[in-house]
């Protein structure tokens, strides 16, 4: 029974559809930790690079709030902001139940990935793999627009902030 899971789940075309999940999501990551550095190019970039996903996004909202509450006019809508970062931390979760998660075999015979730390599952396979990464390709090509929308602000307040 044990090798039939570990054969039949754990396929190559998993593993590369995972491959390239993690690669996308670290794209994303980088682009969320660029949106944070624009907003205020004094922060220390180490400790940016640091963060976790999960903070980095809680990190990049209130520094937005922050800046964008000074600007009179400006475009930013706050419920688009939480509605992307929301989106965010939910793909986040996801990716990290694939990343980390821990096999489950169900009674029926399906197999998941449990993620022990927030209780999430997701399905095991590659076509499940690729619908996860379009989703953080997706949420990469909004976070590229909020960066540029970050740099409009920045040089809207000035180059930097007291």
């Amino acid at each position: 029974m044990l090798k039939q899971l570990t054969v039949a789940p754990l396929t190559p075309g998993f593993f590369e559809s995972l491959g390239r999940l993690a690669f996308e999501f670290a794209a994303l990551e980088q682009i969320v930790g660029l949106c944070i550095l624009e907003l205020d190019l004094t922060q220390n970039e180490d400790t940016v690079w640091r963060d976790s996903f999960e903070q980095k996004l809680r990190k990049f909202k209130k520094d937005l709030v922050t800046k964008v509450t000074s600007i009179p006019n400006c475009a930013v809508k706050a419920a688009a902001l939480d509605e992307l970062l929301d989106k965010a931390i939910e793909v986040g979760r996801k990716r990290n139940t694939v990343i980390h998660g821990v096999l489950q075999v169900h009674p029926e015979g399906n197999v998941s990935l449990k993620n022990l730390a927030h209780g999430g599952t997701h399905p095991v396979g590659s076509a499940a793999m690729d619908k996860l990464r379009i989703e953080v390709v997706r949420l990469y090509h909004q976070f590229v627009d909020a960066r540029a929308v970050c740099i409009e602000t920045r040089l809207l307040a000035g180059a930097h902030w007291a």
